[in-house]
């Protein structure tokens, strides 16, 4: 993935900068996964700021499992995403902004769970699913 004008996307300039210095193979490997693991960081840093103030060592933890869990489960949801969204995109260009996604809601997840769960229980209700 050569660096050109017309790409720019983060994946595509990381690729380009690592493969100065560990070759073209390693750094199509090496490239999305730093993408992946910095826009978790960056999303986690505005999920600290949303919850209680941490000792140094417990935003060091909360940091390294959210960058864990965004390396884990990014690649995934981005091939997922890209299958169903309409605009064509590939699933390495939505790896980034899944990322920071993931990053940003930190531990919220109970209450993104809760959220969904609440929409999905007032379509089926809307179309005579409910009682």
């Amino acid at each position: 993935m050569p660096l050109s004008v017309n790409n720019l996307d983060p994946v595509a300039v990381a690729v380009s900068i690592f493969t100065a210095f560990v070759g073209p193979s390693l750094a199509e490997v090496i490239g999305p996964y730093a993408v992946v693991v910095l826009s978790a960081a960056i999303g986690a840093g505005w999920a600290l700021e949303r919850g209680e103030r941490r000792p140094w060592h417990g935003t060091s933890l909360f940091i390294a499992r959210i960058c864990g869990t965004a390396v884990m489960a990014t690649w995934m949801v981005s091939r997922l995403m890209a299958a169903y969204l309409p605009f064509g995109l590939e699933p390495v260009t939505l790896m980034g902004p899944i990322a920071f996604a993931i990053g940003a809601i930190g531990d919220d997840w109970q209450r993104i769970g809760q959220w969904l769960a609440g929409h999905v229980r007032e379509r089926i209700n809307r179309h005579g699913g409910g009682a």
